[in-house]
C-alpha cells in the first residue's frame, strides 16, 4: 500500500503533568519515545521491558531531567510477574496516575503455515499483557484524583488483512477490551485506545514469521512504503490525545484511512485491501 509521505505537525501544547507513569515496552520504539517525552515534562517513571539492555538505554536517555526513574525487567505475558512488579512500584514510588501499555509483537504469515506457539505468544503479549497491566495497576490508578490509561490497538484492529490474522485478532480484541474498560472506570480515569498506523520502529525486524514467509521482503516494504510516522511523532500524538482525554487516538495517515474505511464500508472493506495489494503477507 503506497501512501504519500506526510510530516506530522508537532504541537507546542504542553502535556498534562503526571506524577508517576508506568510505561511498558519502554526499551525501544514508541515506548522509549513516550518515556523520554514524559521525563522531559517532569513525570517520574516506572519503565518495564523484557530486554535488560534496551531498557538500560532508555533509562540513560531519561536521566538528567530531575525525575525519579525505576526500571523493571519483566515479561508482560507473565501475570504473576506483572502483579509483583506493580506491588514493588507502589511500595517504592507510590501509586501511579498514568499507564502506557506499549509492549507488543507482530506475527506475519498465513494461518495454514503458522506455528500455534507463535500465535499464542502474540496473544499473550499483545492482548493478555495489556489486560494484565490494566488489571494490576487499576486499583492504584482509581485512587488518584485523575489518571490516564493508554492501550495500543492498530489500523489492523479496525480492518482484517490476509497474512495478519493473529495480529488482527489481538488488536481487534485490545480495541474491544479498551472500549469496554472506558465504561467501567469513573470519569476521572481517562482511557484511550490508540489506532496505530505504520511507525518506524523495530516491530517488523523483531516480529514472528510463519514458515514460507519472506521476512526480508516484508520488512523492506514496511520500512520503505508503510512506516511513514516516526516513533517521536507517534509518541507526541499519543501524549496529546491522552492529555485531552480522547477515547480514540488515531496515529498516521494509513490509520486514518483504515478508520474511514471501517466506518464507511463496514464489513465490505475487503475489496479495498485486495485492490491495494494487502491480501498477501
Amino acid at each position: 500500500m503506497h501512501m504519500p509521505r506526510v510530516t506530522p505537525q508537532r504541537s507546542d501544547e504542553p502535556y498534562a503533568p503526571l506524577r508517576l507513569a508506568v510505561v511498558t515496552g519502554a526499551g525501544g520504539g514508541i515506548g522509549q519515545a513516550i518515556a523520554l517525552e514524559l521525563a522531559r515534562a517532569g513525570t517520574s517513571l516506572a519503565l518495564l521491558d523484557n530486554n535488560d539492555g534496551s531498557l538500560s538505554e532508555t533509562v540513560a536517555l531519561c536521566q538528567g531531567h530531575g525525575v525519579d526513574i525505576t526500571s523493571w525487567v519483566v515479561d508482560v505475558a507473565n501475570h504473576a510477574a506483572v502483579a509483583d512488579t506493580a506491588q514493588q512500584i507502589s511500595s517504592s514510588q507510590g501509586a501511579p496516575n498514568g499507564l502506557f501499555n506499549l509492549a507488543g509483537l507482530i506475527h506475519i504469515g498465513h494461518l495454514r503455515d503458522a506455528d500455534i506457539a507463535d500465535i499464542r505468544r502474540l496473544l499473550d503479549v499483545d492482548l493478555m499483557g495489556t489486560i494484565s497491566c490494566c488489571q494490576v495497576f487499576l486499583p492504584d490508578l482509581m485512587r488518584q484524583p485523575s489518571a490516564r490509561i493508554v492501550n495500543v490497538s492498530s489500523a489492523f484492529g479496525l480492518v482484517g488483512v490476509a497474512g495478519y490474522s493473529a495480529y488482527n485478532a489481538a488488536k481487534f480484541a485490545v480495541r474491544g477490551f479498551t472500549e469496554a474498560l472506558q465504561q467501567e472506570v469513573p470519569d476521572r480515569v481517562k482511557v484511550s485506545c490508540v489506532i496505530l498506523g505504520g511507525v518506524r520502529t523495530g516491530i517488523m525486524r523483531n516480529g514472528l514469521y510463519a514458515p514460507k514467509t519472506d521476512a526480508a521482503a516484508i520488512q523492506h516494504q514496511f520500512d520503505s512504503r508503510i512506516a511513514r510516522t516516526s516513533a517521536e511523532d507517534a509518541a507526541a500524538a499519543i501524549l496529546r490525545g491522552s492529555t485531552q482525554g480522547r477515547q480514540r487516538i488515531v496515529v498516521g495517515s494509513d490509520a486514518h484511512a483504515a478508520d474511514l474505511a471501517s466506518r464507511l464500508v463496514a464489513g465490505k472493506y475487503q475489496f479495498l485491501t485486495k485492490r491495494l495489494g494487502l491480501t498477501r503477507p
